[in-house]
């Protein structure tokens, strides 16, 4: 696969998942964290990781 393939594959599953990528940005946004506290973002992040399969550390150190 060359980088054009690469990138047109890539474009489409960013367009298909945009109304969700948008969601959490919007959800981030609205729910502002101090900094080195982000929390509910880690959260948010490890849960969505998690649903796509991924394995995530949800250990701090």
């Amino acid at each position: 696969m060359n980088f054009e393939q690469s990138a047109k594959i890539l474009k489409e599953c960013l367009e298909k998942r945009l109304p969700e990528i948008i969601k959490i940005g919007e959800d981030i946004y609205r729910n502002p964290e101090p900094g080195f506290q982000e929390h509910n973002t880690a959260a948010l992040a490890a849960n969505k990781l998690e649903s796509l399969g991924l394995i995530v550390n949800h250990d701090p150190d």
